[in-house]
């Protein structure tokens, strides 16, 4: 995509007050900035990286870039470049917004790292399968909950059934019987 920004308008510029000189600062920053977009456009699933550099013995500088997921790993890897393009690295922070991707610096820790640690590759999950026993276990459980729910649904609808043929039937019989015991009957003839 030569020149072409993967990125449009709005985009989102802040910078730490704070100024520094930027000679060996600004070649450290670049450098953790530019590990950390490599490190996120080959992430597979996250498309998203944290550093943290020592800079001096009392300075550590720390690093975070993150991508949409969609991005393909060369537009995340460009658009991150992009970002990096647009810090002044003469302040001891910044941050870059773009609506494909977020770079920002500090000379302070602004993630939680044990929130952001980099776990062990897991391997896919597969189900285990169980011991028999506890199969027997599970079936014997689930029967001994869904036999009587289920005794108890019917015979819940026995009973509705069996209250409303009654109440018909009640009804039927009396209004037969208001019908047969009407001595008032008059015939009209003309």
């Amino acid at each position: 995509m030569d020149g072409i920004r993967t990125w449009s308008t709005p985009t989102i510029i802040t910078w730490n007050n704070q100024s520094v000189r930027p000679d060996r600062f600004k070649d450290a920053m670049f450098s953790l900035m530019n590990k950390s977009s490599m490190e996120a456009a080959d992430s597979k699933e996250k498309r998203f990286a944290v550093n943290k550099s020592r800079f001096t013995l009392s300075q550590t500088l720390y690093a975070f870039v993150q991508c949409i997921p969609d991005l393909s790993p060369e537009g995340c890897l460009n658009c991150l470049q992009q970002s990096m393009m647009e810090f002044n690295f003469s302040r001891v922070g910044g941050r870059v917004v773009f609506p494909s991707c977020n770079s920002r610096y500090e000379i302070y820790p602004f993630y939680n790292e044990s929130l952001v640690a980099t776990p062990s590759p897991s391997l896919p999950v597969t189900a285990t399968p169980s011991p028999p026993g506890k199969v027997k276990n599970s079936l014997v459980i689930i029967l001994a909950t869904c036999v009587p729910v289920s005794v108890f649904v019917l015979f819940l609808v026995a009973v509705s059934s069996y209250q409303v043929t009654k109440k018909v039937k009640k009804t039927d019989n009396t209004t037969a019987a208001d019908d047969g015991n009407n001595s008032n009957n008059y015939v009209c003839t003309a």
